[in-house]
């Protein structure tokens, strides 16, 4: 094994551990697994899908780092999908470019665009608790009570 790797290396063997608990956490018994380690260092995991427990600096550290991670993955794919590469491609091999196959195609897209910025703005409304944040709903409780729990 080399003395020095590179940061990219570093990187990946990070990763790899992290998909690895999380795949072993995923498992049949694998949240049993995980809960029982983290028992044997003190901290105490309940069983479940998010119970309401009190913040412990692992709970902080991992909603904080889960924050910083879906920044970066906007930011990524804000500055480098290739959108526009991407719808041209789609509607050259889905689209006979006939006039009313392009009209079509064009009220799917716009129809496509209209669900999703009324789902962008429930989604923006959404006031879920995040680390240590409780801000107060905005949403009727049906919807709130189901993002949350999500």
């Amino acid at each position: 094994m080399k003395a020095f790797s590179s940061e990219n290396e570093n990187d990946k063997r990070c990763a790899q551990k992290w998909q690895n608990l999380f795949l072993r956490a995923k498992s049949k018994d694998g949240g049993k697994s995980l809960r029982d380690q983290l028992k044997r260092v003190g901290l105490q995991l309940p069983a479940g899908r998010r119970k309401a427990t009190n913040v412990n600096s692992l709970t902080a550290l991992v909603e904080f780092e889960a924050m910083h991670l879906a920044k970066d993955f906007n930011a990524v794919c804000e500055s480098e999908f290739p959108a526009r590469a991407v719808a041209e491609y789609l509607t050259r091999t889905n689209c006979s470019m006939e006039p009313v196959d392009v009209q079509r195609r064009r009220n799917m897209i716009l129809a496509t665009k209209t669900m999703l910025t009324e789902l962008k703005e429930l989604l923006s409304n959404d006031r879920s608790p995040l680390c240590s944040s409780r801000p107060p709903p905005v949403l009727e409780p049906s919807i709130q009570s189901r993002l949350t729990h999500f």
